[in-house]
């Protein structure tokens, strides 16, 4: 399938309202100077065989820097990568950011592809592409509708769900965004969400869970 680039064929059109970028040390940053994510730009993309060997490059982590940012489409799947990356490089909550993108503001030439059509048209086996977009170059600080860190996100969610549940007391000394133990805050608050409670006669059957 040699041949000129076409970027088009491969684009993706019909985009989602909203993109999630997890940054984590060690990961493509944001541009110190105009607050933009930016990739490789150095990288070009002569034809549909190359870019088929970058894309392959950019899922199999073989080269960074890659010329794409990779994105998420669902909230919650970014959050669930976000904790991987928490345990995978032993990190703390606070070192690992989601950034939450506005679609609709990515300036006109921002070139997006679908991962999940873009491995298919490119026979490439990418089975965790579910949710994930590909950006090439650069995502405009325009765009960005905020940026959070993990324990910001987390000890939030879990205050707001502890307050739903009428839970604040028993763990009310765990919630602190400057603590450096809001992890036992969650553990402790599942370990409660399982015991019987005398305060309230009706027990919640599940909890849901950012693993």
């Amino acid at each position: 399938m040699a041949g000129l680039f076409d970027a088009d064929a491969y684009e993706c059109d019909d985009l989602p309202e909203r993109f999630y970028r997890v940054t984590y040390p060690g990961s493509q940053t944001r541009d110190e100077d105009t607050g933009d994510y930016v990739s490789d730009t150095t990288l070009e993309i002569s034809d549909d065989v190359d870019l088929k060997e970058i894309v392959e490059d950019h899922f199999y982590w073989r080269r960074a820097p890659s010329p794409f940012i990779s994105v998420f489409c669902d909230e919650r799947h970014a959050r669930n990568w976000a904790r991987k990356r928490v345990d995978k490089l032993n990190c703390s909550l606070g070192d690992v950011y989601i950034s939450e993108i506005d679609t609709a503001k990515l300036p006109a030439g921002t070139t997006v592809f679908e991962a999940t059509l873009l491995a298919d048209m490119l026979d490439i086996y990418h089975p965790y592409s579910e949710n994930e977009y590909l950006v090439l170059h650069r995502i405009s600080c325009v765009s960005i509708v905020s940026t959070r860190s993990l324990e910001e996100i987390e000890a939030d969610e879990l205050a707001h769900t502890m307050a739903l549940f009428g839970l604040n007391d028993p763990i009310r000394m765990f919630i602190d965004q400057d603590s450096e133990h809001l992890d036992l805050a969650i553990e402790s608050f599942h370990v409660v969400l399982r015991l019987p409670s005398v305060a309230s006669p009706v027990q919640p059957k599940t909890c849901s869970s950012l693993t």
